[in-house]
């Protein structure tokens, strides 16, 4: 699917006030085509370790780990978006320290007058900790499962050498 008209709204609320909430309750970045930030809130540059003013100009691919970036689904990520199609997936990320982060993303095209795609918005929501509380539960469920395999063979050989 390509970009090939611009949709009015039909928001009943005001649409400066909703702007304005999720603004304020969402991580959101707008980048030019070739991926160079263009507009950052105060959410997203926190939620990577940023203040607003350093994120101005920095690249997409610095937030990106090394293997995504370097990856056909990466090209594929930017190719889509400049012929008009979102992307919306649990992605991992890079913060100014080199931290690991997850994300719950959202790249949304933004078409100009003509229809063109100009400019790229990406809303997201830091879900780390939920990914860290997840991994937690399986490596926990992981070690149960050894745990019992132990001891389901210990009462093998217990009950062997019963008989």
């Amino acid at each position: 699917m390509s970009a090939t008209r611009i949709y009015s709204s039909s928001q009943v609320l005001d649409q400066a006030a909703v702007l304005s909430a999720l603004e304020s309750n969402l991580a959101m970045i707008e980048f030019n085509l070739h991926g160079n930030v263009i507009w950052v809130n105060e959410t997203f540059a926190h939620t990577l370790g940023y203040k607003v003013r350093e994120m101005k100009n920095l690249n997409h691919e610095q937030f990106c780990t090394k293997e995504y970036r370097n990856s056909k689904d990466y090209a594929n990520l930017w190719g889509n978006l400049q012929r008009g199609m979102k992307f919306q997936e649990k992605i991992q990320g890079i913060g100014k320290k080199g931290n690991l982060l997850w994300l719950e993303a959202t790249y949304i095209p933004i078409l100009d007058k003509d229809s063109k795609v100009n400019a790229v918005l990406k809303m997201a929501t830091d879900i780390t900790e939920r990914e860290h509380k997840g991994e937690e539960i399986v490596s926990g469920l992981n070690n149960m499962s050894i745990e019992l395999g132990d001891i389901v063979v210990s009462r093998s050989k217990e009950n062997m050498q019963a008989l």
